[in-house]
């Protein structure tokens, strides 16, 4: 559902003709335009990863949301600029200690969401 304010249906009569006017067309244009906004932004966007040799200055744009740079110390394979469009890459370089440290704080946010959402049905009750 799509609430817009500036959108309104209205009907006026002129009283000397008794004619009745509204603006029910220009109502429609306009609902059609953001509804067909708002479909447009539904439809999945094409995702792609491109990757290219050596370092390249690739900034995000919006579209691409993702720039990732790795340079090879074994000498066996060429830096790489890796840019991704419309999704993210998985950055599986996690430390093991990093990998703790997320696990514990996703365990922090799950406990203080069940402790807000008990709260929540708790003060509801009468």
């Amino acid at each position: 559902m799509i609430h817009r304010r500036d959108i309104a249906l209205e009907v006026k009569q002129d009283e000397r003709t008794s004619r009745v006017r509204d603006n029910h067309d220009e109502v429609a244009r306009q609902a059609r335009f953001y509804l067909d906004q708002t479909i447009a932004q539904l439809r999945p966007q094409p995702i792609a990863s491109a990757q290219y040799v050596g370092l390249q200055p690739i900034e995000p744009d919006g579209a691409i949301r993702q720039v990732s740079w790795r340079i090879d110390s074994d000498g066996l394979v060429a830096s790489k600029t890796t840019a991704s469009l419309n999704c993210e890459q998985l950055l599986l370089d996690a430390s093991y200690e990093e990998k703790r440290l997320m696990e514990k704080v996703r365990q922090n946010l799950l406990w203080q969401q069940h402790t807000q959402q008990a709260r929540g049905v708790h003060h509801g009750q009468p």
